[in-house]
């Protein structure tokens, strides 16, 4: 092929590249901003009390809870600060980056920024992944998922980690590329490495996660044999290479498809050394983006916690026999976990988790009101925590599994539960919509996963199952609701893309059959 044909076919398809990228840009700027203005309100609410502590270290710069006023020593109040690890620390300190907690137009620009970024990444995974100019179709599935709308409005961490996982999908992806060199890869992993440090930082849930990519990074090289060579993978319409939106196979140059084969011919694997070696950049890259909590938790905890103290009390909250007498009950309505809550205040009057004051939780409560409590250490309490869950769940295997299996449902639900005893017919019909919405994208998920069969154990797709299956066997013990699968949605909308484009190439296949029909 002459070299000035090659010119005009890459200039091609750097063009529609570039269309592309802008009207996902701009269809998801609009979305999400039109979404976030009419919604911002909401931003004042903290839920999960990140602006709490977003303020706290702002004006006392500890990283933790207000007390009780204290005399400092020139006889002024001043606020005593509990340190804590209750929180992951990214998302408060990024709070402080962007303005401050109280500025709520600076976080609804900063999730917007948030949002229109994991479009934008989502469109690129699709091109590395081979899904062409379906990959616009996943990154509109993101801009406009009811979740990730909802959760935008939310000074929560839902939208920066599912930022960070798309991002983090993008840097484990290799680019079409053949044959890249070992100081690429060593490169690429230890950006990888930073990013899904960032993740844990944001949420501990991924820190599985990262030992699961490590794990399966050093897989023999028949199972990741794509990935180490660099080939170009089978496009959803079936070509080999990496079209653009509205490309036809001609789109991208054609020597990449070429050269990834020959490469695949020469190349059967890496050895051994050098997966070791991005694996070792990658998991030290991580560990380092994460020492500096480790090392504040030993100097104020004196114990290097990795994670946070907030684990014990989310696996209680759906293991206790207040929740089970609830599930038992058969109640359509929601569950309130204030009386636990309550109970859970007068933990300082009892003995450790076996004391028989934790068989009678609204007893325990009542005390807790009417008695003088205290305050444990952090750690204490998150060791009681983990150890009353276990007590309970001994106690009642059968309510255990049944909840077990109740907070996977709640995880990949499609209809969002009903919030109270009576709802408006617009929330009630918004509610359905939604359900009919994550039915659909669900079935072209599936699709997409059948259609990619072997290719499942490739990247993206590898890694990001894995995530699936770290999520959901986490959220089997701890609590769950449908909000804490935001960071798997990118990886089921490109999915739910392969699905359409399964679709789409059967009907394409149907149409040309009825042609040549008709010409005969």
């Amino acid at each position: 092929m002459p070299n000035h044909y090659q010119d005009d076919e890459t200039r091609l398809w750097h063009k529609a590249s570039t269309r592309s990228l802008f009207w996902v840009l701009a269809l998801t700027s609009l979305v999400r901003g039109g979404f976030l203005m009419a919604s911002h309100a909401s931003l004042r609410r903290d839920p999960d009390a990140y602006r709490t502590l977003a303020d706290n270290v702002r004006t006392t710069g500890v990283y933790g809870w207000k007390t009780d006023a204290v005399k400092d020593g020139d006889g002024t109040a001043g606020d005593k600060v509990r340190p804590t690890a209750f929180r992951p620390p990214l998302y408060p300190l990024l709070l402080i980056g962007i303005g401050g907690p109280n500025n709520l137009w600076s976080i609804a620009i900063f999730h917007w920024l948030l949002g229109v970024g994991t479009a934008t990444l989502v469109t690129c995974l699709g091109w590395r992944a081979g899904l062409g100019r379906w990959s616009i179709a996943a990154a509109l599935l993101v801009a406009i998922d009811p979740i990730l709308l909802q959760q935008s409005t939310l000074v929560m961490t839902e939208t920066l980690a599912t930022f960070l996982t798309t991002l983090a999908l993008f840097c484990l992806t290799p680019p079409a590329t053949p044959g890249p060199s070992e100081a690429a890869s060593v490169r690429r992993h230890l950006v990888a490495g930073v990013v899904l440090g960032l993740c844990v930082l944001c949420r501990p849930t991924f820190l599985p996660w990262l030992c699961l990519i490590a794990l399966a990074r050093l897989v023999p090289a028949g199972m990741t044999l794509r990935w180490q060579t660099g080939v170009a993978p089978t496009r959803a319409d079936g070509a080999t290479g990496y079209g653009a939106a509205g490309q036809d196979d001609g789109a991208r140059p054609r020597q990449i498809a070429r050269a990834g084969n020959a490469a695949n011919a020469r190349f059967p694997g890496q050895p051994l050394v050098a997966r070791s070696l991005q694996v070792g950049a990658l998991v030290a890259a991580a560990l380092l983006v994460i020492a500096p909590w480790v090392i504040r938790n030993q100097k104020v905890f004196g114990t290097a916690k990795l994670t946070t103290t907030h684990g014990g009390y989310t696996v209680l909250l759906g293991n206790n026999p207040l929740f089970y007498g609830f599930l038992q009950s058969g109640s359509a309505e929601t569950w309130d976990g204030e009386q636990l809550s309550r109970a859970w205040r007068g933990r300082s009057l009892t003995a450790g988790a076996e004391d028989e004051q934790w068989d009678d939780l609204p007893e325990l409560a009542r005390r807790a009101e009417h008695q003088a409590v205290g305050d444990g250490s952090e750690l204490a309490d998150d060791a009681l925590a983990y150890a009353l869950a276990g007590r309970y769940m001994r106690e009642q295997p059968g309510m255990a599994a049944y909840a077990s299996g109740l907070r996977i449902t709640r995880l990949w639900r499609c209809l969002p539960h009903r919030l109270g005893p009576s709802e408006s017919r617009l929330r009630q019909t918004l509610r359905f919509a939604v359900g009919v919405w994550y039915v659909l994208v669900y079935g072209l998920a599936v699709l997409g996963m059948a259609r990619l069969g072997r290719e499942l154990f490739h990247p993206p797709w590898l890694f990001g199952l894995q995530l699936c299956f770290v999520i959901t066997a986490v959220h089997a013990l701890y609590w769950s609701d449908m909000r804490m699968r935001a960071p798997l949605i990118p990886l089921v909308c490109l999915l739910a893309a392969r699905g359409m484009a399964a679709i789409s190439d059967q009907l394409q296949k149907r149409n040309t059959k009825h042609a040549k029909d008709l010409s005969h």
